[in-house]
């Protein structure tokens, strides 16, 4: 999953001028300053979220470097070991004491 995709809010920043009342007609002046404050909360809502997400991933994160998880492994561990021959007949017979003790 991209960083873009988890931190949607990029795509649609929150703009105070459009929340402020309407501005009469013929205030250029006011109008230009509304949009000017826009423009700089927009570059300054980039800032912060370059800044967090540079703070969020690992910029040295590799996934070629890790295995598929869901692919079967390959090694020497506990679980890829064959089962003792012999030890499912111990087993049943521990098994079957057990239950002929709780009788």
């Amino acid at each position: 999953m991209n960083i873009d995709q988890v931190m949607s809010d990029q795509s649609s920043p929150v703009r105070p001028a459009a929340s402020a009342p309407s501005l009469p007609a013929g205030d250029s002046e006011k109008a230009s300053a509304a949009a000017a404050a826009a423009a700089a909360f927009d570059q300054k809502h980039q800032e912060e979220y370059n800044v967090a997400r540079a703070r969020l991933t690992d910029q040295k994160f590799n996934p070629a470097d890790y295995a598929d998880p869901l692919l079967p492994r390959k090694g020497n561990g506990l679980w890829s070991r064959t089962f003792p021959s012999g030890a499912e007949d111990q087993l049943r017979a521990i098994i079957a004491k057990a239950g002929e003790d709780a009788k």
